[in-house]
């Protein structure tokens, strides 16, 4: 394992082989540390020990469960570059930080309105997250760690079990349901100024928070099931293909660079 960097990204643990995280907004957040080429250390956890560590670091809540309560989450990033430790949650909140205190000028994570940026995430999240969920969310959740598996029912979705969901994969209906998020990905594709003229990325010539968000998206659906993902890359003449051939270098978990508590 390399030397402790000065950043630390905080990503809950799988059973992917060296644990990967599927979150995909861990992956966005790693997507900007890699595109600013700044060296940091990932810190897997267990899901049920994401508010423990949050405490411990003074972070508050980003979200709240579906009963109310306060919800702490990843990505979590810790700076000890200074005398002072600087600890965010929230991968909006951290690539801000980034784009703040590390970005150089030719490297602006953001278009020239954070807030538009942050909508045209909200679209992306609504077009895949609706799949994932109702269709992937089985075998997301067998992806986890068995101790994890509890919580995360229990917690974060109010008690229901994607996996009590009849399996469709191999159905007409999986086609349709697979179809179904390869048509939002082209209205997202398609709505946006990078993609829909002829540069690569949402931004224009260069990424910006809202392609990490997509990147982040589209990875989860590669680690969660091949063959939606396969699908989702032919989307538009390939079009999408393209874009993960120029980002996947910036998803990338490097385990050699990584601790894990579990």
């Amino acid at each position: 394992m390399s030397t402790p960097s000065k950043l630390v990204l905080y990503e809950f643990a799988t059973k992917l082989p060296n644990g990967e995280s599927i979150s995909p907004f861990t992956a966005t957040t790693r997507c900007a540390l890699n595109y600013l080429g700044l060296p940091f250390e990932s810190h897997l956890l267990n899901i049920r020990d994401i508010e423990s560590v949050s405490l411990k670091l003074d972070i508050k809540p980003t979200s709240t469960f579906p009963d109310g309560s306060p919800k702490h989450t990843v990505p979590i990033l810790v700076d000890q570059s200074s005398s002072t430790t600087i600890a965010i949650a929230d991968s909006f909140a951290i690539v801000q930080y980034l784009d703040k205190t590390y970005a150089k000028p030719d490297q602006r994570l953001f278009t020239s309105s954070p807030s538009v940026d942050k909508l045209a995430t909200g679209a992306v999240n609504t077009a895949f997250f609706g799949f994932i969920g109702g269709v992937l969310g089985a075998d997301a959740l067998g992806l986890l760690q068995d101790e994890d598996k509890p919580h995360m029912i229990q917690r974060n979705l109010g008690g229901f079990d994607p996996s009590t969901i009849p399996d469709i994969k191999g159905t007409p209906a999986w086609a349709e349901a697979v179809d179904k998020v390869i048509e939002a990905a082209k209205a997202v594709t398609s709505t946006t100024v990078g993609i829909a003229k002829e540069g690569t990325w949402i931004g224009g010539e260069k990424p910006v928070f809202v392609d990490f968000a997509l990147l982040g998206m589209v990875n989860m659906i590669r680690l969660v099931n091949g063959e939606a993902w396969e699908r989702l890359l032919n989307v538009d003449g390939g079009r999408m293909r393209r874009y993960w051939e120029e980002g996947k270098e910036w998803v990338r978990f490097e385990p050699e660079a990584s601790t894990r508590d579990v």
